[in-house]
């Protein structure tokens, strides 16, 4: 086989021995991505934003004792002290704290790949025809499996918190889909790899640190168990390994321990390894194909680790498989405590002040928690009036914060805000308005292009290796048209646009059709226009009795 065939075929990896490791990091800490999705993922987002509230108000700053040294900058001879009574508030309700998801609509709106209308996956032959029959076996794969639910929830992750993926397995038979969250992975890499090079020799090469498939390990944290009084005892972990010099076949192991490494060794209590076929020999299942199956599975098993990189290391610079970013985090927490402080500030403008004024000697009053006036001899009280208008002042910036930060992740406005100002928008107008977030899409479906096709690979290696046929062809490939992003159409001024196009002989009417209602291809617009006109040709209107009548059989 050529240079050229042979480009895209697997690839013949071997990594060195897991006894001198490097495991590769999260950048903003583990923690801080976990609380992170706890916002977006809408289970704890107002604890997020009350703990952005205790930050800011429940510590103070002040000067420090002057015993810092020549060398410290002055900016560190200060200390922080607990505002208690703002603490206590704050813990105890009494200070507003509220969650507009505002953080949570941004990444909605970006995560934008998997969810179009229009979007379809087509499975083509060597001739480049459509393989119906792959193409409703997959189909119903994935819908067993969640996959539609698993992409767009791992696609939502990325556009959150960095970079998520989505794992394929197999269980009870069928094959399964999750998201996994970049603080759920770790991996682990050896201290080289060696490919196998066109003569058939091995060239020992550095260790991509981008590339999962040149992990030693992948491991993830499946659950925590618990003891029987339901405090926190082992982690549950799944771990991948590769081919290496120590398993030839790679490794597919469950286990419980407290760190997820080092990875027990096969017949160690409470290790589970997988083996092909029952012959008690661990491996991983699509190392395993890759070795042994056929020419042609071998020629399509292109990968080892069945873990599919949302966005990753291509979306950036960045030097890691799973590049984390809190950004879009810290950015929203500060927009939801701003309207938090404005729906403060708005309450006691509607309130107004009470101010009492005590003469000397005057007797102390009741407790304002009684929430009664009491005046005392020489207490005189007066309710002062706070202008609302501050506070409508202060909303409108709020406002235009949150619109020019939704902007500056590429998602307009008007989205966001969903603010109607005077009539509808064109749709010239609206298009200019989206260009961004369309442009934005185009590039992010330009990188994960590749972890698509990997899922079907996988999906693919995975059914060969534990139900023994080869259930999709290696001949058969996937090919996925995202479809575009649905935009908000003014339908008057479409029609007219289209209407004078058919005129002008620029297009004719299935371009239009296809154009007007959305669809993918020319053949959904002639499927239309011939459902179309076979209701037309059962539908009657009869003179005599002014009635309609429609012909179903």
């Amino acid at each position: 086989m050529g240079y050229i065939e042979d480009y895209a075929s697997a690839r013949d990896l071997t990594r060195g021995p897991l006894d001198e490791i490097r495991t590769a990091a999260i950048k903003d800490g583990r923690d801080i991505i976990a609380d992170a999705w706890s916002y977006f993922d809408r289970s704890d987002d107002i604890e997020s934003v009350r703990g952005k509230a205790l930050q800011r108000f429940g510590v103070g700053i002040r000067r420090g004792d002057g015993t810092a040294s020549e060398d410290t900058s002055r900016a560190e001879d200060y200390d922080t002290y607990e505002r208690t009574a703002n603490k206590a508030k704050i813990i105890n309700g009494h200070m507003e704290i509220i969650s507009t998801s505002f953080g949570i609509r941004v990444g909605r709106i970006r995560a934008n790949l998997f969810n179009s209308p229009t979007q379809r996956y087509e499975y083509l032959s060597d001739n480049d025809e459509q393989d119906e029959i792959v193409a409703e076996t997959v189909k119903l794969i994935r819908d067993v499996g969640g996959y539609d639910t698993t992409i767009e929830t791992a696609d939502y992750a990325a556009c959150c918190l960095g970079s998520a993926a989505v794992h394929v397995y197999f269980k009870g038979e069928q094959l399964q889909y999750d998201t996994l969250l970049p603080q759920d992975v770790y991996l682990v890499f050896p201290r080289y790899v060696s490919d196998m090079s066109a003569s058939g020799s091995r060239i020992m090469r550095a260790v991509d640190y981008r590339d999962i498939e040149d992990a030693g390990a992948v491991i993830i944290r499946m659950a925590t168990d618990y003891t029987e009084t339901g405090s926190n005892s082992d982690q549950r972990w799944l771990a991948y390994v590769g081919q290496n010099e120590d398993y030839p076949d790679g490794r597919m192991v469950s286990y419980s321990a407290k760190n997820f490494w080092p990875i027990p060794a096969p017949g160690d209590d409470g290790v589970f390894d997988y083996s092909h076929a029952g012959d008690g020999a661990p491996a991983n299942p699509l190392t395993y194909l890759g070795n042994h199956g056929s020419t042609e599975q071998r020629k399509a098993a292109r990968c080892e680790y069945p873990i599919a990189v949302i966005d990753g290391a291509l979306r950036s610079n960045s030097k890691e498989v799973l590049p984390t970013s809190t950004s879009l985090y810290d950015s929203s927490l500060e927009v939801e405590l701003a309207w938090s402080r404005v729906l403060r500030s708005a309450l006691k403008s509607a309130r107004g002040k009470d101010v009492f004024t005590r003469g000397i000697g005057a007797q102390p009053r009741l407790p304002a928690s009684l929430d009664v006036l009491d005046l005392v001899p020489d207490v005189q009280y007066q309710l002062l009036n706070i202008p609302a208008s501050n506070s409508k002042d202060a909303a409108e910036v709020v406002k235009t914060v949150a619109r020019t930060t939704s902007e500056g992740y590429d998602v307009p406005g008007y989205m966001v805000l969903a603010e109607q100002q005077g009539g509808p928008e064109s749709g010239v107008a609206l298009a200019i308005r989206t260009r961004p977030l369309v442009e934005a899409r185009d590039k992010r479906i330009k990188i994960n292009g590749r972890a698509v096709s990997k899922i079907y690979d996988i999906e693919r290696g995975l059914l060969t290796e534990y139900t023994g046929e080869e259930i999709i062809p290696a001949s058969v490939r996937q090919a996925w048209n995202p479809g575009r992003i649905e935009m908000p159409v003014n339908k008057a001024e479409q029609t007219a646009q289209l209407q004078a196009a058919m005129d002008a002989m620029l297009v004719d009417q299935v371009a239009a059709v296809r154009e007007y209602a959305g669809l993918v291809s020319d053949a959904d617009a002639l499927a239309l226009i011939g459902k179309y006109l076979e209701r037309d040709a059962g539908y009657t209107f009869d003179e005599t009795t002014q009635s309609d009548t429609v012909d179903n059989a």
